[in-house]
This record gives structure tokens, C-alpha cells and sequence, in this order.
């Protein structure tokens, strides 16, 4: 299979960005590791801003990202990540 078909590849270490940072910086954040980030279309709102969440397999990983993008830890929607995968 190409490279171009892989899937990212997710894990348990959730991050949670600002949805209008995502958009204003998508290219930047898909490519932030050099490979495509695992982010499943999953969205929360929390007192009134919408989240993108994104999640990783390496905790390190899960950092980096989280520092860069201004990014929080986030259990929310890991769940259902889990469960379409």
C-alpha cells in the first residue's frame, strides 16, 4: 500500500486545540510530525468554543503538538475515536 493511503497513527494521548486555530493553521497541524495526525472528526464544545481533538501514540509526541498549537490534554471524544477505528 502507498504511503499516500496509510492511516495516521492515533493512540491514547489526547490533545484538544481551538477549532479557529486549526482552521487558520490546518496545512501547519497536519503535517506538524512529518506524517498526517490522527484527528477522526471529533469535536466538543466546551463553555462556548468548539475543540478539535487530536490523538497520539507517543506521549512525546502528544507534547510537542501540545506546545506548539496551544493545545490541552483531552479525554473527550477518545471514546469514540476508539471505537471508530
Amino acid at each position: 500500500m502507498s504511503d499516500h493511503w496509510k492511516s495516521s497513527e492515533g493512540g491514547k494521548h489526547g490533545v484538544a486545540i481551538r477549532s479557529d486555530a486549526y482552521e487558520a493553521r490546518t496545512h501547519e497541524i497536519d503535517n506538524f510530525l512529518g506524517r498526517p495526525q490522527a484527528k477522526y472528526s471529533h469535536y466538543f464544545k466546551f463553555e462556548g468554543q468548539t475543540y478539535a481533538v487530536f490523538s497520539f501514540r507517543q506521549k512525546a509526541d502528544a507534547d510537542k503538538f501540545m506546545a506548539a498549537f496551544d493545545g490541552e490534554p483531552s479525554t473527550r471524544g477518545m471514546l469514540a475515536a476508539a471505537v471508530t477505528v
